[in-house]
């Protein structure tokens, strides 16, 4: 009589499992109450129950147990298990193990947790694939001997030193403790009891010693997922090989139907077998009937972006419940589509039971906490203000008047360069007493000075509950989470080193991390969002597979940082691939609902997908079969309309036209410039009086290098004149660089930079014989529009020589390139011209009657040429030019009313876009 029984795909687990129970022990309720059965995990476990409930085929349920739980402690009816050492806490084996990696390396306390975390892995797989660490010793030859010896002297923290510490902490590692938990099951428990071990693969030798000796009970059944008998060799990449594994473990028993009279949809199970299979072959076509089945419940949606992949999961369960469907089952591994889908889902207030835990650090509180340790280690103008508009900062004020102080501090903050944020003194003096609060509250402390982590700990929880009342602080269920973290993390605080303020801030969210926070609405509700572990057991009459994309469902196989494929098979660690054969499985039992929806996008984050390798392998048995599914047409058509506006009305091009008297008659060099290529921009800036508002704490950019190196040269030519010293610039140059310089850009480009302009400079005002020189020198000029009327004009030259009583009018250019030709004479670059001008009708007041020589450009680059020298040629033409242009221009528009209109030249003449988004360009201009 068989004892190993198989529940095909397309049978729903659960149910089919109480089913069959019921059919064997319904007849003898005492021998039912006696039966234990045993699931992989603890939500399999509470399927089953609700499977009973359903059908109410009894008031007395069997025992059910996780196979989880017995991994931890074995109580079953009638056997009482040895006493084994308790399980060292994963807290105080991160701690002990960075400690050893920190005494041996020479590295972070971050890389130090990162590498403990691989360690334990390691050890993880070993102990569970019961491998021997004794052998790494004799892994590989001699080809690799001087590497692995690097690697196996590192490993000697796990192989020859921790066996020995967990020894003296009476402890051991809790996955070898969970693998003997089981051997001693398998060994010694002996009932007489049915016993049922379903739902489980295997995949652990320990599981499968268990399922050997069940089958040796007097009445004990294996139950297996999905399995069907193949008589090819497997590749671990498919989905039934580490069933077959497991088969081949337990001697090739005779494997029957639990229930026989079910029988799985013959038509998707034949397609899906035909995909699935080693090498793909032209199979037989199908009868028209299962054609029909196929078309019917089957359907694969390609979607653009994972936006509309959520919106249209949502709409297809908004359809499917509004239609009567009780229960629907979304799964997918991808955390970042399940928040969308949740999202999208709120509105029809949809509330999905999930099963993915979210880190705690991307929760609120973990936010919080997060943002306190990175202000208190590094304060920088981003970290503060993100701090202060947290929900849960500030206790002390009313939140709104909080947030007016955060306002002017978030404008001021984004005008200062690398203000000191440990001072009140650069904040306006109605927020100085209300930061200087802040500050107090934040009790700032010595970033380098060390203290142990229980005092981390303890500043981080006093300073979040002075920032936040604790009645709010841990009051929701991430604030639970955060706090049981840190009581739990505070026992084994110890076992870590001293810390920085940094290092804690680097450590808080790793250990934060391994801490998931589980969401508790949407209990009951008929839709949930699980996980392909999850999942593994879970049923329901539509089941929505989503996220196939490569990487994602199957995940991308993470490298070993320790062994190579090979060297993990000769120690006996499983094989990689295997992961993606249990994946396939996991699909496998989705896909075989009685209803299966596939979805996918093609742009993740704006990056282009690659398509699943099962959603290939389906498309091409689809089009060996000519079978052409539901691709969605109908739900991309709802997810168009349900947020498209009822009428399109395309913004036109703006053509603002303020009065005349509204009209700046001032204007500098970059002014006309300005209102030349971009005359809507100059209106925004000069009539509106909007500026674009710099990102606090913002990298610098290359025009900061441009008014440093000008500063530079200002500070040299107001201390010495005409003296040629290329020391004495460069000393100048540092006193302007100094505030910058510790910023690596500055400091390995922009410095070196500086130093090849200097060099420069000064080899070609060697070749020079000046009178005088004059640098940022302001000039004025009236000039007549009109009738009586005249305009303002001013400009500062960066530099003026006079050498042979003519004046040589200079620019510096320190951008990528200079003005072409064609826009100095189309006046789109005129301030040299205009310069000139000034220059020629006594606008600059220390220059009175003066003629010209020349109007140059240095062109400051830096790097092996330091600069080039560019004069302008024809430069008579060039300034009467520029007088009649702008003559024609102020006509234009100080008197006549012309609209300012937005980039008349075409946008390759824009010299920045900082009003496009105002001038709304990329809709009227696409």
């Amino acid at each position: 009589m068989s004892k190993v029984f198989t529940i095909p795909f397309g049978q729903p687990f659960l149910e089919t499992l109480a089913e069959g129970i019921m059919e064997r022990f319904s007849s003898n309720p005492l021998l039912l109450a006696k039966t234990l059965v045993i699931l992989p995990t603890r939500r399999g476990c509470l399927g089953l129950k609700e499977a009973f409930q359903q059908r109410r085929y009894s008031q007395i349920l069997p025992r059910i147990i996780a196979l989880a739980d017995l991994e931890q402690e074995p109580t079953v009816p009638g056997f009482i298990a040895s006493p084994l050492p308790p399980a060292m806490p994963v807290a105080q084996q991160l701690g002990l193990l960075s400690q050893l990696i920190l005494k041996k390396e020479q590295t972070s306390i971050t890389t130090a947790l990162n590498l403990a975390k691989e360690l334990i892995t390691l050890l993880y797989e070993i102990h569970t694939s019961d491998s021997y660490m004794a052998r790494l010793h004799t892994l590989v030859g001699n080809q690799f001997a001087q590497h692995w010896q690097i690697t196996l002297d590192f490993l000697k923290i796990i192989t020859d030193y921790w066996p020995s510490i967990l020894q003296d902490y009476g402890m051991m590692d809790g996955a070898q403790r969970r693998r003997d938990n089981l051997r001693m099951l398998a060994h010694h428990w002996r009932p007489t009891y049915p016993v049922i071990l379903a739902g489980t693969t295997a995949t652990r030798p320990a599981t499968a010693d268990l399922a050997k000796a069940i089958l040796n009970f007097q009445n004990g059944h294996i139950i297996l997922p999905g399995f069907e008998a193949l008589s090819e060799d497997l590749p671990p990449t498919h989905p039934l090989y580490t069933l077959h594994q497991f088969v081949d473990r337990l001697g090739h028993p005779e494997i029957t139907p639990w229930v026989p009279l079910a029988t799985p949809a013959k038509a998707r199970g034949n397609l899906l077998q035909q995909a699935m299979a080693p090498i793909i072959n032209v199979p037989q076509p199908f009868p028209a009937k299962d054609y029909q089945d196929i078309i019917a419940n089957l359907s694969m949606i390609e979607c653009r972006d994972t936006g509309q992949e959520a919106l249209i999961i949502a709409l297809k369960i908004r359809q499917s419940l509004a239609e009567g469907l009780e229960s629907i089952i979304v799964i997918t591994p991808d955390m970042d589509l399940t928040r969308r889908l949740q999202s999208q889902l709120k509105r029809w207030n949809i509330i999905a039971n999930t099963s993915q835990g979210k880190p705690l650090t991307k929760t609120v509180v973990g936010t919080f906490l997060s943002l306190i340790t990175q202000f208190r280690s590094q304060p920088t103008p981003r970290g503060l203000l993100a701090l202060l508009k947290h929900p849960f900062c500030y206790r002390h004020l009313n939140r709104a008047d909080h947030l007016a102080h955060v306002r002017q501090l978030d404008l001021r903050l984004r005008r200062l360069r690398q203000p000191n944020l440990l001072s009140a003194d650069s904040i306006r003096e109605e927020d100085r007493q209300w930061y200087e609060r802040f500050l107090k509250d934040m009790a700032l402390t010595d970033p380098a000075s060390k203290k142990s982590l229980t005092e981390h700990l303890q500043d981080l929880i006093k300073i979040a509950e002075t920032l936040c009342s604790p009645d709010h602080l841990w009051l929701e269920t991430d604030g639970q989470s955060a706090a049981e973290f840190l009581a739990s993390l505070q026992p084994y605080a110890g076992f870590y080193s001293s810390l920085s303020s940094r290092e804690f801030r680097d450590l808080l969210p790793q250990l934060m991390d391994q801490e998931l926070v589980h969401d508790r609405h949407g209990i009951g509700s008929p839709v949930r969002i699980l996980g392909a572990l999850e999942a593994r057991q879970a049923y329901a009459p539509l089941m929505i597979l989503a996220g196939l994309n490569e990487g994602t469902w199957p995940q991308e196989n993470t490298a070993d940082p320790w062994l190579n494929r090979q060297m993990r098979l000769d120690l006996g660690l499983p094989d990689p691939l295997r992961r993606i054969g249990l994946s396939a499985h996991d699909f496998c039992l989705g896909f075989s609902a009685p209803q299966a929806m596939l979805t996918r996008s093609m742009r993740k984050n704006g990056a282009a997908t690659v398509p699943s390798r099962w959603w290939l392998r389906l498309e091409t048995i689809l089009s060996i079969h000519d079978i052409k599914l539901d691709e969605g047409k109908q739900l991309k058509e709802w997810a168009q309309q349900l947020d498209a506006p009822k009428e399109v009305e395309p913004a036109s091009e703006p053509l603002p036209c303020p009065p005349l008297d509204k009209r700046p008659i001032h204007f500098s060099t970059t002014d006309i410039e300005q209102l030349m290529r971009d005359p809507f921009g100059y209106y925004a800036r000069r009539i509106l009086k909007l500026r674009k508002l710099d990102a606090p704490d913002e990298d610098l950019a290359s025009r900061d290098l441009g008014n440093l190196i000008h500063e530079g040269l200002d500070l040299y030519h107001r201390q010495y004149g005409n003296m040629i010293d290329l020391g004495k610039l460069i000393t100048c140059g540092e006193k302007t660089f100094a505030p910058f310089i510790a910023d690596p850009h500055v400091q390995h480009f922009w410095w070196p930079r500086f130093v090849s302009v200097a060099e420069w400079l000064v080899n070609e005002w060697g070749k020079r014989k000046l009178d005088h020189t004059f640098t940022e020198i302001e000039g004025t000029l009236e000039f007549p529009y009109g009738n009586k009327k005249s305009a303002t004009i001013t400009s500062i030259a960066d530099r003026i020589d006079v050498m042979d009583g003519r004046a040589i009018i200079l620019d510096y250019k320190t951008g990528s390139t200079l003005p072409t030709k064609s826009d100095i004479i189309a006046g789109l670059s005129p301030q040299l011209m205009i310069e000139a001008l000034l220059l020629l009708q006594n606008g600059f007041s220390s220059l009175s009657n003066q003629s010209l020589a020349s109007l140059e450009y240095w062109h400051l680059k830096g790097g092996r040429e330091g600069g080039t020298l560019v004069s302008l040629k024809d430069i008579s033409l060039l300034i009467e030019s520029t007088e009649q242009g702008i003559k024609q221009l102020f006509q234009h528009f100080l008197m006549s009313p012309t609209p300012y209109l937005c980039i008349p030249w075409g946008e390759s003449k824009l010299k920045n876009r900082d009003y496009s988004q105002l001038a709304r360009l990329e809709e009227w201009n696409s």
